[in-house]
């Protein structure tokens, strides 16, 4: 099947034997170009995908919902769908039909937009945001509620439309772009309770708090969080829940950890503010895994260049995250341990030192899907100190991945790693440690790379896309900064896993 543009050229006007000829010549000119798509991420196999929504454990399977575009690999904000797959790790999915459709109600027609899982008395149920058919005198999305229509499926494959959608009233006068309810929470008196994202003309991005005793009929409440300063900005990808004896209030792209009164005055007083992931990530959707009495997390990864109509598909996830809140209240996130049961060729190198301005290039290692993790010593007065991926053999393409520790950031240096696309550095701060040694953990699926440093105070994302059939190596390397004469660096317990498809 030829996707993306070629399908938009079978017309009625061109014979089965010229689009059959056309398809044959689009397969020849990929296969000489690299597939790029993720094999142990969650993504899609065609077409476009967004942001995660209403993510939950359910009899034995995790439900992921996500924005789903069923037939075009551009989004453009009409026709999204609920997509729905399920699993019994985290590690492998199963696809299923979408979940919710649109075009079929008024009040939701153009689009379901982003939502949120809750678990009730009743079993599992979302709230999500709905692009109406009218919209006076702006866009002024709705809001509804969905069931499971056979609880005794094992997948929870078919849902229903609340019959009393849409629940929610008007925003108050001034709000604008209600969207991306957070779960449903209940207080000490047993009233339900969510928060969606706006904004306030004069004020900016603002959260506004809706409240029920009967899950049917919902009510203005009060205005739970408001951006300071003058602005038309909105808050979406809205989170709020309990987490190791804090509460985290989250919009895209950001967290606050705070304390929050559950009683009538629903009081929460953010302590900190922080990034979810300091690459180019959006909208964070995160769950309560009872069975592992754990916070798991998911963040989109948009693309980061323009080719994506010819690949064909658009979109894709980070690996699942536990969460976790330190006495700084901070978030810490990790990936699942889970993920490690994809590990399959293995290379370990107990202890490397690389000379300054030089790059050792790691034997046998090779591959565009690993996890990689060394540890790294001395280097506070290099100008930059690593590991450069999806290397070709003659320095063409690379991506370096590691510390600038004369800039104080840490990050993806992607200004290297295509002869195609010119994308930029993607670094962020990080807080040198003391003791002058860090341990790094990397993965890399095929045009994703996720970096993860500091005990996960520090974790990134990015999008990479290089082009040449042999940008599969993987080299250490170290760059002279302030100490021209400064010693080898010292790499130990460098360790590379070829990672299996999850596909």
């Amino acid at each position: 099947m030829c996707f993306g543009v070629v399908t938009k050229l079978k017309m009625n006007f061109l014979s089965n034997e010229v689009f059959l000829i056309f398809c044959i010549y689009v397969a020849h000119i990929r296969a000489q170009t690299l597939d790029l798509h993720p094999t142990f991420h969650f993504r899609k196999e065609q077409y476009w995908m967004n942001d995660i929504c209403g993510p939950f454990f359910w009899e034995g399977y995790y439900h992921l919902f996500y924005q789903n575009m069923a037939t075009s690999v551009t989004f453009n904000g009409y026709g999204l769908s609920w997509g729905h797959a399920v699993s019994s790790d985290l590690v492998s999915w199963k696809v299923l039909p979408p979940a919710l459709l649109p075009y079929t109600d008024e009040y939701d027609y153009y689009g379901v937009y982003d939502g949120s899982a809750f678990m009730t008395p009743y079993g599992p149920a979302v709230v999500y945001a709905g692009n109406p058919i009218v919209q006076k005198p702006f866009p002024q999305y709705t809001m509804s509620m969905a069931w499971p229509s056979n609880l005794s499926d094992p997948y929870l494959t078919n849902w229903t439309k609340a019959a009393y959608n849409p629940i929610m009233p008007a925003p108050p006068a001034g709000y604008y772009w209600p969207l991306d309810p957070t779960e449903v929470w209940d207080d000490e008196q047993g009233l339900h309770h969510f928060v969606i994202g706006t904004g306030h003309y004069g004020y900016s991005a603002a959260a506004l708090m809706f409240t029920s005793n009967d899950y049917i009929s919902w009510d203005f409440d009060r205005t739970f969080l408001a951006q300071s300063g003058n602005g038309n900005g909105s808050w979406f990808c809205m989170e709020f829940f309990a987490l190791d004896g804090q509460h985290v209030f989250s919009t895209d792209p950001v967290y606050a950890v705070g304390t929050f009164d559950n009683g009538p005055a629903q009081n929460f007083t953010p302590v900190n503010w922080g990034a979810y992931d300091d690459g180019q990530t959006l909208c964070s959707k995160s769950f309560w895994d009872d069975s592992q009495s754990r916070r798991v997390a998911f963040i989109w990864i948009p693309e980061a260049d323009n080719g994506a109509v010819e690949r064909g598909w658009a979109g894709t996830m980070t690996l699942p995250r536990v969460l976790t809140v330190n006495s700084q209240n901070q978030i810490l996130a990790s990936p699942i341990p889970e993920i490690d049961k994809l590990r399959t060729t293995y290379w370990k190198f107990d202890r490397i030192h690389v000379t300054i301005d030089s790059v050792y290039h790691l034997p046998d290692v090779n591959g565009m899907s690993l996890e990689i993790q060394f540890d790294v010593r001395h280097f506070t007065n290099l100008s930059a100190v690593g590991v450069r991926v999806l290397a070709s053999h003659a320095s063409d393409e690379y991506t370096p991945v590691g510390i600038w520790p004369l800039q104080g950031v840490y990050g993806v240096d992607r200004t290297t790693s295509s002869k195609s696309e010119q994308l930029g550095p993607s670094f962020a701060g990080i807080k040198l440690p003391a003791d002058d040694q860090l341990h790094m953990r990397i993965y890399v699926d095929r045009s994703v790379i996720e970096v993860y440093t500091g005990d996960g105070l520090y974790r990134m994302s990015t999008r990479v896309y290089p082009t040449l059939q042999d940008s599969v190596h993987v080299d250490l390397f170290a760059t002279s900064g302030n100490d021209k004469a400064a010693p080898p660096v010292e790499f130990r317990n460098v360790r590379v896993w070829q990672m299996a498809s999850i596909w």
